[in-house]
This record gives structure tokens, sequence and C-alpha cells, in this order.
């Protein structure tokens, strides 16, 4: 999910850079309406005042390749596209990925980067660094487990139609039945790159593999009354305009789709995830895969966006420690706590205790904070009453 978040957040940061105020994101004059077509940057000099069309034509080419980040930022009416498609997983798409990248790249090195205004220069230079990750996480692409219990498709699917496809017209419920369409496609990607992985010897450890079974079979359940379906039907139901019979004609579409796609599809999946030889609970870490140490450092160049090798990481965080415990020891010291006698740890509990804090270690604890909180709010309510007319009601 972290290099998906991480995704998320540089396609906002360079859209908005790519608009002057009042302008709307630039983009291809005709969006691609799916990712077999053609999406190649062309590879060509950009002048100082084309940049920003520029930057946002390759950003808008690269989110394309993925439908369901751009329904995630709601930017589907800037991009020309609908709700309804799912993300491709297949290396074909990948690969196109990284060449549109590649040559984003190669058109980036014309720009003279020094003609560019102040803010120009830093767009350009997020560019560059997400262009360059983009090509070097591809050397590794099989190694995050596609199946991880956290970011995997397989769990983020359910979560992504339950909590980003929107539900606001009879349109957005065909687009969500196109998506439980697509769901067995998707999911049999996903177990043909699990098979890919673990070829290569990169595989999960027992408890990661067993949570991602038991996730799985969780969405192996009866068509009918299924939680994609029942969601889907209990959406409609609020939304408020559509007959009973419009809703029952989606219930028992969404019902034949999962029934026929959806499940399939995870069962596809299962058999492959419940094939993988895993690791030991004992050997968890991905230095524990073939070149796992190459991963781990182009992961935390991913992550941390400057070129520190992991042992300069863990020295920065031990003298960080050391320095914020000598600063705090200093502080309790001058609020008169006794740091040499109680010790760092010892020091510190009684500092929290003598603060008020409200212990969590019962049910008793945690209900005497909430109606501790809740007291604070109701004394905000009444503070600021005379100025303003609505409040939550929850």
């Amino acid at each position: 999910m972290g290099i998906r978040i991480t995704s998320i957040i540089i396609a906002c940061a360079l859209l908005a850079a790519a608009c002057t105020p009042g302008e709307s994101a630039p983009t291809t004059a005709q969006p691609p309406q799916s990712v077999t077509t053609s999406t190649t940057i062309a590879v060509e000099p950009v002048d100082t005042e084309g940049f920003q069309l520029f930057v946002g034509q390759l950003t808008a080419k690269l989110l394309m390749l993925e439908p369901q980040t751009v329904s995630d930022l709601g930017a589907g009416h800037l991009l020309g596209r609908s709700d309804s498609e799912l993300d491709d997983l297949s290396p074909a798409t990948q690969a196109e990925r990284v060449e549109i990248a590649a040559r984003g790249l190669a058109s980036l090195d014309t720009v003279d980067v020094a003609g560019l205004s102040d803010d120009e220069q830093i767009t350009a230079a997020i560019l560059r660094w997400y262009l360059e990750d983009t090509i070097d996480l591809d050397r590794y692409r099989d190694y995050p487990y596609p199946t991880n219990y956290i970011t995997g498709y397989h769990t983020w699917f359910p979560e992504f139609m339950a909590d980003v496809h929107q539900i606001t017209s009879e349109a957005d419920a065909a687009a969500y039945i196109d998506r439980l369409e697509a769901a067995g496609t998707q999911m049999e990607q996903l177990a043909a790159a699990t098979e890919r992985a673990t070829a290569k010897g990169i595989a999960p450890t027992t408890t990661g593999r067993d949570i991602a079974v038991w996730q799985i079979n969780n969405m192996l359940v009866s068509a009918s009354g299924h939680p994609l379906v029942t969601d889907l039907v209990d959406r409609l139901i609020a939304l408020g305009t559509l007959t009973e019979a419009t809703i029952r004609e989606y219930e028992t579409e969404a019902t034949r789709t999962v029934r026929d796609s959806v499940i399939p599809g995870y069962e596809r999946l299962l058999n492959s995830v419940n094939a993988i030889e895993a690791r030991p609970d004992s050997a968890p870490g991905v230095l524990n895969l073939p070149n796992g140490d190459r991963w781990y450092e182009a992961a935390l160049r991913h992550h941390i966006s400057i070129d520190l090798t992991p042992d300069e990481v863990h020295e920065l965080g031990l003298r960080q420690i050391d320095r914020l415990a000598t600063e705090i020891s200093v502080a309790l010291r001058d609020a008169g706590f006794d740091v040499d006698g109680l010790g760092f740890a010892g020091a510190v509990a009684e500092a929290i205790a003598d603060g008020g804090a409200v212990p969590l270690t019962s049910d008793a604890d945690r209900q005497a904070m909430l109606a501790e909180t809740q007291a604070h709010i109701t004394e905000s309510a009444d503070a600021f009453s005379d100025m303003f007319e609505v409040f939550p009601t929850t």
C-alpha cells in the first residue's frame, strides 16, 4: 500500500503543479480510453513554455494505466475516463508504464531547468525522482508479495468497491457491475504474479500466506447475499432515485457477476496461494529473499526519496534517539523529575502520570476516557454555540 499511496501523492502534486490558477489539469487532446491505446511519449525537446503541458500530459498518461488510482483521486472527469475499470496487473502494462517513464525521463533531460521558475524547478525535481523511481523499482517488480495481506489487490478490491467507488447515479451502478466483471481477470493476473514470484523463490512467511488464504476465503461465500452484492443494493436504496424493480435488476446482475467472475477469480488465486512453499516465520525479513538486500535498498530509496544506505539510515535514527533522549532528560530534570534516580523510562512514566494521563489498561479506563472526551466536546459546543449554526452530529 505504501508504494500505491506514494503514487497517489506524487500524481496529485504533479497534476496540481502542471496547472496555473484557474486552469484544470492538462491532458491529451483525446485521452485514451483503455491502456491498450497509444500512451507513448515521444522523445522530443521540451522548452520552458511547454513544461507545464509536458508534465500534465505525462502524468495523465501514467495515471491512465491506473484506473483505480484515478477513481481514488476523483480525477476521472479530468482524464476523460469512466470509473468502470480495474488496474491491469499484467506484465505488459507494467512494461508500458516503464517505457512511458523512460521516454518521459529522456524528454525531461532536454528541459533547460535553469530557465524554469522556482516552483517549476521543484516540479521538475519531483518528476525526475518519480520517473527514476518507477524505472528502478521495475527491476524488483516480483518482490512485493502479490498477496501481501495489507497491500495486496485481493484485499484492496472489496475495500475499493466499498470506500472508493461512488454510487451517486444509475450510471455508477452500471460501472460497479463492470468492475465486478473485471475482478475475475484481475485476480487471475494476481494469481499469475504469485506464481512468477514463487518460481523465483520470493515467498511470504507461513503466517503471511495463511492470513492471505483467510482473506481470500472470506470472499468465497455464496453469491446470493455476497457483501459485494448487498453493499450495492444498500447504496442504491439510499440513493432514493431508483424504483424497487430497477434495484432488484441490479441485484440480480451483481449476483450473477459475483458468481461467474469474482468467485472464480478468487478460487484461482486461492489455488496459487495454497501452492506457495512459504518461508518459516523465523525468517521474516526481505533479506532472506534472493537479492533481498538490493530490493530493500530500492524500497528504502522509494520511501525516503534520498540516497542513504540502510546502515546510514539506521545510524541516523540512533543519533536522533540519543539527541531526543538527552533533550528530554534535560527538560525532565528542569521540571523536577529524578531522571538519575528513576532512570529515563521511569522519569518519563512519572511525568506521564503526573500530567493526568488516563491509563488504558481496562474497559473501565476506556470508558472513563470516552466520558472525559465527551465532556470536553460538550464544553466546546457550549462555548462556540453563538458562533456556528450547524454542528457535527457524529
